[in-house]
């Protein structure tokens, strides 16, 4: 999302005085517009005169930007490419798999590459907790489609000052929440545990947690809380409706939510048909401690400005893993993405970025090696691993192929 002004200093979280040195002059990224643009390696580089343009734009033509998590200079996704068109991935383009593949050969090939590696990291979407019993978000009986009804991405807004439907914003999350709570973390997420514990008898930090899933199944899976970054959030967490970085921001940080699911991890806020929360259980939605505005899950949405989620924990996740990616150096590493999809909040992006820097620093293309799982789309560029299968069956298939070898 856009910036109502340019911040003075480096937005991200995680700059500092390495990551924030300045690239040689770029071009900025808006379309038609070819002034130099001189910025920290964290921002996107947008002239002042098109950044101004684009903030008023945001407002009266809709227009808004994803940015991914791992590098905020890249623009994932556009509501106007003709005005902002998205970054160029640093990876060569994703190719079918080839007339050969089988589940097999697929499964053997992610083993061998797994087994070699020195490093793990995991990036995990939606795909990868639907083996769990739980809805995906945009399917056919998705968590968007609860209830049977269509539910657009901006009807789900936490701010009551900007027109949002909080009743409804809040029966479906706390219906989401208890969904996440009555199901567990399938075998998939415990073979993930123990390839991860496998790496670290070799060398300690040799793995790492990335994903945009806010159910945490992977801390509930036994996962070190401080080697996984929930770049979404986590359901779990609260935070104040006015919370965030703005000047006027309340400051009472992230809390935990009190419990609202009974002993079988029913939701006790009842909604109604229309999934609003009732009016007999509004007095039930949390408050925050400090200034008794509504609490709202700790969550980045669509709705969200970058600005509206307190950043403190967000912050030190992201930084944690920036910095696991320096310390692995040249190390060989297996990029294991699982259910990411092909949507606008993917983290594929995320994923070919990381391996697409890592050849342009090591300069050695087998470095790195991208295992992609995915039962739709598992295209992946030459010379890395598609395997085109759900994600519980996959893993599990890979962990046996480990042990025989």
């Amino acid at each position: 999302m856009p910036k109502r002004e340019r911040d003075p200093e480096p937005t991200s979280p995680h700059a500092s005085s390495k990551t924030s040195r300045l690239h040689p002059p770029r071009t900025c990224a808006a379309a038609g517009c070819i002034a130099s643009v001189v910025l920290p390696l964290n921002e996107i580089p947008l002239c002042e005169r098109c950044n101004n343009n684009l903030a008023d734009l945001s407002d009266s033509a809709g227009l808004h930007w994803f940015t991914c998590h791992i590098d905020p200079s890249f623009i994932r996704w556009s509501s106007h490419p003709a005005i902002l068109p998205p970054t160029s991935l640093p990876l060569a383009a994703p190719q079918p798999l080839p007339s050969t593949y089988t589940n097999a050969l697929a499964v053997s090939a992610a083993a061998r590459a797994i087994r070699a590696a020195d490093c793990l990291l995991i990036c995990a979407g939606a795909g990868m907790s639907c083996d769990s019993g739980l809805p995906d978000y945009r399917g056919s009986s998705g968590f968007y489609r609860m209830g049977g009804k269509d539910i657009a991405m901006d009807a789900v807004n936490f701010h009551p000052d900007r027109g949002a439907d909080f009743l409804l914003s809040m029966g479906f999350i706390t219906t989401m929440k208890s969904e996440f709570r009555q199901k567990k973390p399938h075998d998939g997420y415990h073979v993930l545990k123990r390839m991860a514990d496998a790496k670290a008898q070799a060398q300690s930090s040799s793995s790492f947690v990335l994903t945009s899933n806010i159910d945490a199944y992977f801390l509930r899976a036994g996962f070190d809380e401080d080697h996984v970054y929930e770049s979404h959030g986590s359901c779990n967490l609260l935070q104040c409706t006015k919370g965030g970085t703005w000047e006027d921001s309340c400051d009472s940080g992230i809390w935990k939510w009190p419990t609202i699911l009974n002993e079988s991890g029913e939701n006790m806020i009842q909604i109604d048909e229309h999934l609003r929360v009732t009016d007999e259980c509004v007095s039930m939605l949390p408050r925050c401690p400090k200034c008794d505005a509504y609490a709202r899950p700790h969550v980045s949405h669509s709705t969200d400005y970058p600005e509206d989620v307190v950043p403190t924990r967000k912050s030190r996740q992201e930084r944690a893993l920036v910095d696991w990616l320096e310390s692995i150096g040249n190390k060989k590493l297996v990029v294991l993405e699982v259910g990411c999809g092909t949507s606008i909040h993917s983290l594929r992006s995320e994923t070919e970025i990381i391996i697409g820097k890592r050849q342009m620093i090591e300069k050695d293309e087998g470095a790195t090696t991208l295992i992609r799982i995915d039962p739709g789309n598992a295209d992946v560029p030459v010379g890395h691993v598609g395997v085109r299968m759900k994600a519980m069956e996959a893993l599990v298939g890979i962990e046996k192929e480990i042990l025989m070898m």
